[in-house]
């Protein structure tokens, strides 16, 4: 019985030896046609950038800006104008000057109190001595 049991498991090992091993795999793979053309290569950094000239503007008048007569980051001339500004109080300034007219003055509201103004204080007294207008 033994040489039974030796004999059917030599006959098992001898037909699974006898398989031919499954062919290997073939890697799937993508073709694409050449094309020439002009190569333009893109690199990416991480930095600061800082103007080799800094320009401070500050205004010479007073007024409303009606425009901006440049885009950010544009390049200008010196003596460019770069904002246009409300004409109507300088137009109204000089139909003044011209009439030889001042503008009128501005007038404190009278107070409740018939007391002398409040800038009428001598400044190195006490506040109870009042000068008289």
């Amino acid at each position: 019985m033994i040489r039974f049991v030796y004999l059917a498991g030599l006959l098992v090992l001898l037909g699974a030896c006898a398989e031919e091993p499954p062919p290997p795999r073939t890697a799937k793979v993508v073709v694409a046609e050449v094309v020439q053309g002009p190569y333009q290569p893109k690199s990416r950094y991480v930095g600061r950038l800082q103007a080799q000239e800094d320009v401070a503007i500050q205004a010479r008048v007073t007024g409303y800006v009606q425009s901006r007569e440049f885009h950010e980051g544009d390049r200008v001339e010196a003596g460019a104008v770069l904002y246009t500004i409300d004409a109507s109080e300088y137009a109204a300034k000089l139909a003044r000057a011209r009439n030889g007219r001042r503008p009128p003055p501005i007038r404190p509201t009278p107070s409740a109190t018939t007391s002398a103004p409040s800038n009428c204080w001598p400044k190195a007294r006490s506040p109870r001595r009042r000068w008289t207008t």
